[in-house]
């Protein structure tokens, strides 16, 4: 990948540089680019693959289904969901007002992820993939104690359960690393990866061979390194 790809997508976040190199690597077909406001990201390719920008939010169920029903309607089935929505707070507020925060963190990384398998699952082909791009070593990698890190520990945990009770299906979940988008620089230092860089694990769990490995957790050794990921113990 050119240092100037690089540069151009850092601060648009993974979700988009999924997009991207799916418009000029991936496989033929259909992506749909969610967001709240189902922004169109302009994104175009010569490959065959054609993008739809929907709207989701994840922290209303009626838009999750709504959403797997516009896709049952107009594709039958799909083969790859990507999960890749987080929200973090770096300085949660004490007190009870601390309870607030951190039930904002939980609804979107792990309350709408956990909806969002459960609405698609039905429509899943077998031998579909799920990829949650949320497993974060988050406390030992310098995130704050909140609830991020439980969020993220829900996240492997759903993975293993899920991966355990739909054997037919690929579900794993994944770190991208220490990216440089608008939550990643929450910490305070500039991030050792960009965009691009960070989509490559989630893009090997979507599209690449993995056998037959499921209901598992993959990142790098270190948050900073920009291969694309093994498994890790959590």
């Amino acid at each position: 990948m050119s240092q100037s790809l690089q540069e151009q997508y850092v601060n648009r976040g993974i979700g988009h540089a999924i997009c991207r190199l799916i418009a000029e690597n991936g496989p033929s077909g259909i992506v749909y680019a969610s967001s709240r406001a189902g922004v169109d990201l302009a994104l175009h390719s010569t490959r065959g693959v054609y993008f739809r920008y929907a709207i989701l939010d994840l922290t209303n169920p009626s838009s999750i289904e709504h959403l797997a029903w516009i896709i049952k309607d107009e594709q039958g089935d799909m083969d790859v969901l990507f999960n890749v929505a987080g929200l973090n707070i770096m300085k949660p507020r004490t007190g009870s007002r601390a309870f607030a925060d951190n039930k904002k963190i939980m609804d979107v990384n792990f309350h709408g992820t956990l909806q969002m398998c459960l609405a698609f699952l039905p429509i899943m082909k077998p031998g579909s993939r799920i990829q949650s791009a949320k497993g974060s070593r988050a406390a030992q990698d310098g995130w704050p104690e909140s609830g991020y890190s439980v969020s993220k520990a829900c996240i492997n945990a759903m993975t293993a359960i899920m991966a355990r009770e739909h054997a037919d299906i690929l579900v794993n979940a994944c770190c991208p690393g220490w990216v440089s988008t608008e939550m990643g620089k929450q910490v305070g230092a500039q991030p050792p990866k960009s965009a691009i860089e960070g989509a490559s694990i989630p893009l090997r769990l979507g599209f690449e061979d993995i056998g037959h490995v499921r209901g598992r957790y993959w990142a790098n050794d270190f948050v900073g390194d920009t291969d694309n990921g093994r498994v890790q113990n959590w």
